[in-house]
């Protein structure tokens, strides 16, 4: 720690040259009193600073990482009062431990008391962690102008941070920017520099970030699920670990539960992360704790033996399966109440290295355009990988060996429509290696797809994300749709897939008429 006992306006100047926050001075003739907050110091400060609570986030742009800016307030009056966004003063290493400290802090509404005028759709937060950031001025509406983000402050209690106000005291050499807490008396004083400086004088290092804990219960009833390991992680380069996953599927779970109640999972595992062989669990339920629900089903290749699939029925379940490493959700089409009789059906447009992502929304525009023809009601996702899935509700009424041969011709049609960028050939070997499959035959018994909000173990922790029509357009960027930023749409927008529960479906004998007549 450098001290001296006089020349606190040179001292500061050299503060000032050397682009520091400031000094800090003490009477020479006070205690140090650890942790206590007294009369006896005096904030000197270079650049304007205030001590911040984060109470959100926005997505992130183009090629960053993590998040695009905070949103920050001051406590007045016990209510949160909003004065700025700063996205400036990180890298990549420190926006992703924010990025892992906010996640768990995540809430459905603002915590501040008034609009927030973001750029991007806001992520809120528990107003708990308090940051320190250095701006150029106040505005007359009261926010930072030009903040830049300068570290956390884990000693600092958030519901304690105030508007700093600054006074000038001004001395012959300089202009003295003072913060105006309590002031000494004029008697001689310390003084040492607040922050690193460019040179080799020491200071004090701030206090360590406090960690994320590896393991945690969560009681839903009578029943406790133990999720372990989550520090572990699942996506190296952006720095996402199983911990996020669960906490997004809790984030999520009201709204993703009634698209998996009462349907067969196929358990896909990435229990190592993304970067690892993943492996599919079929018969898992007799391992399973016993309020874990699950189904037996005939197996089609063990000779009158089943397969006992879980139900994922609850947040619990939720969570048992993604603490097993189950990162992507996989229901069946049909529920345990007619495993014959799907509730709807699938049409998977499956690009090649080859297309563009361009070239996939047109054949899903090529669809939408059949549908609409025959009078059939479909919804739009994305496979949260490379393509695009498009579900037809049909309420249960009719079985896979009836819808099959419908769904068949509605491929036939769009696969008419744009010979140049689609096959209907399913075999690799065979298929034109620059073209999309339009594929009809997800359409079977215990076929499988990733569930709508369900996240895939791919770069970006992108999610299978319902789009409205309008959306399918060209350009649209399938990348945008995340475990960062599906929570904060869906609040927005409410379940884009509601009807695929709802609609009752259609009468197949009228559309499979209406579906040839555009064959002929």
């Amino acid at each position: 720690m450098a001290t001296l006992q006089s020349g606190g306006v040179e001292f500061f100047a050299a503060a000032v040259e050397q682009d520091l926050e400031g000094i800090i001075g003490k009477r020479s003739d006070s205690v140090y009193s650890e942790g206590v907050r007294g009369r006896n110091w005096v904030k000197v400060k270079n650049h304007k600073s205030q001590e911040v609570v984060i109470g959100g986030y926005t997505a992130p742009r183009n090629s960053r990482k993590h998040f695009g800016a905070l949103l920050l307030g001051v406590y007045k009056k016990g209510e949160l009062e909003y004065v700025g966004h700063t996205g400036t003063g990180s890298d990549d290493r420190t926006l992703g431990k924010l990025m892992a400290m906010m996640r768990p802090l995540v809430r459905r509404s603002s915590p501040f008391n008034s609009t927030v005028d973001a750029n991007q759709a806001p992520v809120w937060v528990e107003p708990k962690l308090v940051c320190n950031v250095k701006f150029s001025e106040w505005t007359r509406d009261g926010y930072m102008r030009h903040p830049v983000y300068l570290g956390l402050r884990p000693d600092k209690v958030a519901t304690a941070v105030a508007k700093e106000p600054t006074v000038f005291k001004r001395s012959s050499k300089a202009a003295v920017p003072v913060s105006k807490e309590p002031m000494p008396s004029k008697k001689k004083s310390e003084a040492f520099i607040a922050r690193k400086p460019k040179s080799s004088v020491q200071v004090k290092a701030e206090a360590p970030e406090p960690e994320m804990p590896n393991e945690r219960s969560v009681k839903l009833g009578r029943n406790v699920v133990h999720l372990t390991n989550l520090q572990k992680v699942f996506w190296p380069d952006e720095g996402y670990t199983k911990g996020d996953v669960l906490t997004y599927y809790e984030r999520m779970h009201k709204v993703l539960l009634p698209h998996l109640k009462d349907r067969p999972q196929s358990l896909y595992r990435t229990p190592n992360g993304i970067n690892s062989p993943g492996f599919f669990q079929k018969d898992a339920g007799g391992a399973a704790p016993p309020w874990v629900p699950s189904i037996h089903v005939p197996s089609d290749s063990r000779g009158g033996g089943t397969i006992q699939y879980i139900l994922c029925n609850s947040l619990g379940t939720l969570l048992y399966l993604v603490n097993l490493g189950c990162i992507e959700l996989n229901p069946w089409t049909s529920r345990e109440q007619h495993l014959l009789k799907p509730d709807h059906i699938v049409m998977d447009l499956d690009p090649s290295d080859r297309n563009t992502f361009d070239d996939v929304v047109e054949a899903a525009m090529a669809v939408k355009v059949v549908l609409d023809r025959i009078k059939v009601k479909g919804l739009c996702k994305t496979s949260g990988s490379s393509g695009l899935h498009i579900f037809i509700p049909v309420g249960g009424r009719y079985t896979f060996d009836q819808l099959g041969p419908f769904c068949k011709d509605i491929m036939l049609v769009v696969q008419g429509m744009l010979p140049k960028t689609t096959t209907l050939v399913r075999s690799l070997a065979k298929r034109d290696g620059g073209k999309i499959y339009l594929d009809h035959l997800q359409n079977r018994k215990g076929q499988t797809l990733a569930s709508v909000y369900s996240v895939r173990p791919r770069p970006g922790a992108t999610v299978s994300t319902p789009l409205d029509w309008k959306e399918v357009r060209f350009g649209l960027d399938r990348t945008a749709f995340t475990m960062e930023t599906v929570p904060a749409r869906v609040e927005k927008h409410g379940d884009l897939f509601q009807e695929v529960l709802t609609t009752k479906g259609f009468d197949l004998k009228k559309a499979s008429a209406a579906i040839k007549t555009l064959l002929e």
